[in-house]
């Protein structure tokens, strides 16, 4: 008997082996257009969203490298368009706040100018005393 023969009829032929697929190598662009987008949403009430999410945009446009956008750069670009959008409605809104509240002051010091001129006309008893006297 051959021993040689018999050992490589029965070895088992080996099973082609898988490999996980390799993410796309991320770069700085899209890490930084997530990081824009991220600040901007924060920032938004102090006019930040302009700024930081107009740089958003612009590093995730610069993230595409003649290929697909990865999607770090997606998401930063998703939330720098959402913060400048919210920052063109919000700070409006926050400096008519401001502008109404100045005419609601004015108002206010006018109103009581008037309710302290009419009630200094009418003098009304302020003790017990005197509204015996009535």
């Amino acid at each position: 008997m051959d021993s040689n023969n018999t050992y490589n009829s029965q070895t088992p032929t080996p099973s082609p082996i898988q490999q996980m697929p390799t993410p796309p190598p991320s770069n700085g662009f899209s890490i930084t257009a997530l990081i824009m987008g991220i600040c901007s949403l924060v920032f938004i009430c102090c006019g930040g969203g302009f700024i930081l999410g107009s740089l958003g945009i612009i590093f995730a446009i610069l993230s595409r490298n003649a290929g697909k956008m990865n999607t770090q750069a997606k998401v930063g670009l998703g939330l720098s368009i959402a913060a400048f959008a919210l920052t063109l409605i919000i700070v409006p809104m926050i400096l008519m706040g401001y502008a109404t509240n100045s005419f609601i002051n004015e108002f206010q010091g006018e109103f009581n100018r008037q309710y302290n001129e009419i009630y200094d006309e009418f003098e009304l008893p302020t003790s017990p005393e005197k509204l015996g006297d009535i």
